[in-house]
């Protein structure tokens, strides 16, 4: 952008322009007008007649010129980072959004197929108590049975507690023996109570047939029997007698009968 080539004398006289042509120059530079020219008249190392047009110079004076920016120079090195500055204030919460409409019930659904039923499940277990009376009887051996209780096959009957018996038995002179057990089911006791000659009938303890457990292939009920005997192990009539004998009674299915 020079209109003339500017001798190496002249290099040191430009890099000492006056201020006034310094000041042009940063006026220039201020204006933003990176276009603009400036020329000057170069004589034995001073410049004269600085001026942003264009003029002529006398004979002995060097006419030059120069833009009012430079090239660009090349990118410098990158600066180190900064301290990260200090977190600002939060901002106010802005007020609630407006409330969505209330989307349509659907339909409902079809009702689904029945399951199928479950299986029979065991009723709650229970105690029971048995309280039977054995009547008198001229015959040796009677035996009565209850026809209420029945225990259904597949159920659990377990002796619990402390059978009693309660009655006269001093006629038989020579033993006696009472037994409760399942009807159909011979041998099952769940009490029995065997005296023979000199037996104290004041105190009568029933043999351990108490934790013994049952399980009746078929509908069952509850047998009671009583024999007496003379000193010759004859029958004798049987004076009758009560007893008590608790259960615990575990049933196969919900249907039963307790009398």
């Amino acid at each position: 952008m020079f209109g003339r080539r500017i001798p190496r004398s002249a290099v040191a006289a430009l890099l000492m322009i006056p201020a006034f042509g310094a000041g042009l120059a940063v006026s220039a530079a201020a204006s933003g007008s990176p276009s603009t020219t400036f020329y000057a008249c170069l004589h034995k190392g001073s410049l004269s007649r600085v001026s942003a047009s264009t003029h002529s110079c006398r004979s002995d004076s060097t006419k030059v010129s120069w833009n009012a920016v430079g090239p660009q120079g090349t990118q410098g090195i990158q600066g180190i980072q900064g301290a990260q500055g200090q977190q600002g204030v939060q901002g106010v919460q802005g007020p609630p959004g407006l409330k969505g409409v209330t989307g349509s019930q659907g339909p409902n659904g079809d009702t689904g197929a029945p399951g199928a039923p479950g299986a029979n499940g065991q009723s709650p277990v229970e105690d029971v108590t048995w309280y039977p009376t054995l009547p008198p009887s001229p015959v040796n051996s009677t035996e009565t049975l209850n026809s209420t209780t029945q225990i259904e096959a597949g159920s659990t009957i377990v002796a619990v507690g402390t059978p009693t018996l309660t009655g006269d038995l001093s006629s038989c002179t020579g033993g006696f023996n009472v037994n409760v057990s399942l009807q159909v089911n011979a041998g099952y006791y769940l009490a029995e109570w065997d005296a023979g000659v000199g037996a104290n009938f004041s105190s009568l303890t029933a043999n351990a047939y108490v934790g013994s457990t049952y399980t009746p292939a078929a509908t069952n009920g509850l047998e009671i029997r009583g024999d007496c005997y003379d000193l010759s192990h004859h029958p004798l009539p049987f004076p009758g007698v009560s007893v008590s004998v608790t259960m615990m009674w575990t049933h196969a299915t919900p249907q039963h009968t307790i009398t």
